[in-house]
């Protein structure tokens, strides 16, 4: 595992994203504070991970927006990536190996209609 700065990380994906999003007149919204330390992780598998759920998010989601929320809690950083698509909680396979694989949890929020909050927590220390 390698230091990996996610506020980096994250721009880069969400750069590749941009055109899809705004093909569909989806708003593709990066929140975050303003600084925090780096996670010990694998960047490769963290960039699929987004890649995949960002992916998702927009293929499910027909008006509104995309956003990727990035904040420290305690000793661990919280992604949220929430849409206002059709509601459905994905198949996350890959995504939930990639999550346990670097001690991390993944919870998931889906109300039909009104979209999906995917909720991330990943130790700041292995």
């Amino acid at each position: 595992y390698e230091e990996v700065v996610l506020f980096n990380l994250v721009e880069n994906i969400l750069k590749i994203f941009q055109d899809k999003a705004r093909a569909k007149g989806l708003a593709l919204r990066f929140v975050t504070e303003s600084s925090f330390p780096p996670i010990q992780a694998d960047p490769f598998q963290i960039e699929q991970m987004f890649i995949n759920l960002i992916d998702n998010a927009i293929k499910y989601t027909e008006h509104g927006e995309v956003t990727v929320t990035l904040r420290q809690e305690k000793d661990a950083i919280v992604i949220e990536i929430t849409d206002t698509g059709i509601g459905t909680g994905l198949g996350l396979s890959i995504v939930k190996h990639i999550i346990l694989s670097h001690n991390g949890t993944i919870h998931v929020d889906s109300i039909v209609g009104k979209g999906t909050t995917v909720t991330i927590t990943l130790p700041l220390h292995k």
